[in-house]
């Protein structure tokens, strides 16, 4: 699974307040640090970054929060250039979360605003990925060539996609 894979490369930021290793449980006051996070803001900081161009055209961001659990979120659709590609099995684009609950269509919008990710998802989407917002906020901690493949991307799932695409802010 990709964000176990890209989960596995991810090491939380060095630093003072960092008190545990990857895979470890955070202390007390982390952890509910984070829950009261979780409570007024849903998201997570990306720092790894998977683009995919073959049979299946593919963005996929991971990264930790403060609860350090993996994070992630995978837009996808079918390559109609892939040698393979059947028309009448193409559901159009869907959306992956790190628990690999999969979403067709599932998106109100997205904005992609210097180093910050904005995904609006549909109320169904929201409540079939557990959340109880529909505002996801993607903080970027990566270089500027990266944030580029980013846009060019999406630009292209949504392009290539049969179904319509969500309403994209991408600067």
């Amino acid at each position: 699974m990709l964000w176990q894979a890209c989960a596995a490369s991810v090491s939380p930021p060095t630093g003072g307040w960092c008190t545990h290793e990857p895979g470890e449980a955070p202390g007390r006051l982390r952890g509910l640090a984070a829950r009261l996070v979780g409570l007024v803001r849903a998201g997570f900081t990306a720092s790894e970054l998977v683009v995919t161009d073959d049979d299946v055209l593919m963005v996929a961001l991971a990264g930790r929060e403060l609860d350090d659990r993996p994070r992630s979120i995978e837009f996808q659709t079918f390559n109609p250039a892939a040698q393979h590609y059947d028309p009448d099995d193409d559901e159009g684009y869907c959306i992956v979360n790190e628990d690999q609950v999969t979403v067709y269509g599932g998106l109100q919008a997205v904005t992609l605003a210097g180093r910050v990710m904005v995904v609006r998802l549909t109320p169904d989407a929201a409540r079939a990925w557990g959340l109880r917002s529909t505002g996801l906020t993607i903080k970027l901690r990566l270089d500027d060539a990266q944030i580029q493949q980013i846009r060019t991307g999406l630009q292209r799932i949504f392009a290539s996609s049969p179904t319509p695409p969500p309403d994209l802010a991408i600067e």
